[in-house]
């Protein structure tokens, strides 16, 4: 008996010994990243950007939202970064201490991506009752056609825009495809991408990044910029809890992926190319431009992240730089 209880005491010697040594390694990791120090976080949920994924890990969302997801919210992970975010955007709605924001936390997606997930996600034949209130938006946009046969929802999906493999062609260059589109088509698509229509079924391309920047640090260019891309989403989430003092652990919802049954989505399974992807990023420069901005701004990145991630972005486009992919869009060349 006196050996067992001895050799429990070891293994639980042992394993603080391991905790203190992850901590260690932690608290060094912070140390060499920079520690930084923020009261009063604003997160702005960007649309069809990974924010649903990671929401629920902060209070000042749940506390805001706590009668629509109630169930989300019963077991939120202790962390610093969830007790530091107080205030919460998304779309129009607005809580918390908004204004007085010391940094505003952006998810950040590659504009061409947001756009293609917007677009299957707002599609009325990505609405499916098996999926019930993942599919929300798309059924929505599905009844509203129903109602108003004449609306830009119907002209777009469904006249202009059925499937995905017309997107690339809202730039205009229809030289030696099959693909025929009107002006009016042209119109409606460009007024719709850059955020010109508050409208069944474009809602999240109204949303864009341009209204959040809007919102907030075009307004306090003053407070501090903090991202979380969706590519590498759990380890920023993680690296920034560590920065702000905790310890990167946010239990069982870590590693999780909120994808709102686009996997089954009709429309999703179009494959583009590296050419098409060019075509899209001039389409979407803005929103690409004000992109760099917040990646620029984050101060939640040191200068390699930094720059990796604008490379990609531009590698995704079909251009080796950022600079080559501008004076490409600004030229109007089709790659």
């Amino acid at each position: 008996t006196r050996v067992a209880l001895v050799s429990i005491i070891a293994l639980i010697w042992l394993h603080c010994l391991d905790v203190a040594s992850d901590s260690v390694i932690r608290a060094s990791e912070n140390v060499s990243k920079g520690a930084i120090s923020f009261e009063n976080i604003v997160f702005c949920h960007v649309g069809k950007a990974g924010g649903n994924t990671f929401r629920t890990i902060f209070k000042g969302y749940c506390q805001a939202e706590r009668k629509r997801i109630a169930d989300e919210c019963q077991h939120i992970p202790e962390s610093s970064l969830a007790d530091r975010v107080t205030g919460y955007i998304h779309d129009d709605n607005f809580h918390g201490p908004v204004d007085e924001a010391d940094a505003y936390l952006y998810n950040l997606r590659h504009p061409v991506d947001r756009m293609i997930s917007w677009y299957n996600y707002e599609h009325p034949e990505s609405c499916m009752k098996s999926l019930g209130r993942q599919t929300k938006r798309a059924c929505a946009t599905k009844h509203h056609i129903r109602r108003h046969p004449d609306a830009k929802a119907n002209v777009f999906f469904n006249q202009c825009f059925p499937t995905q493999k017309e997107l690339p062609f809202i730039d205009g260059n229809l030289t030696g495809s099959d693909i025929h589109l009107s002006g009016n088509c042209l119109l409606l698509a460009k007024e719709v991408i850059n955020g010109e229509h508050r409208l069944k079924g474009f809602k999240h391309m109204f949303y864009n990044m341009q209204h959040y920047t809007k919102a907030t640090i075009d307004k306090h260019p003053e407070r501090s910029v903090i991202v979380i891309r969706t590519e590498s989403l759990w380890q920023d989430l993680k690296d920034l809890d560590v920065r702000l003092g905790g310890n990167g652990n946010f239990g069982a919802i870590e590693g999780t992926r909120d994808s709102h049954g686009s996997e089954q989505y009709k429309k999703s399974n179009a494959t583009f190319s590296v050419t098409d992807y060019g075509r899209l990023c001039c389409v979407i420069q803005k929103e690409m431009n004000i992109y760099r901005r917040l990646v620029e701004l984050a101060v939640n990145l040191d200068e390699a992240e930094t720059e990796a991630t604008i490379s990609r972005t531009a590698s995704k486009c079909g251009f080796e730089s950022w600079n080559e992919l501008m004076n490409h869009c600004n030229n109007k060349r089709i790659p």
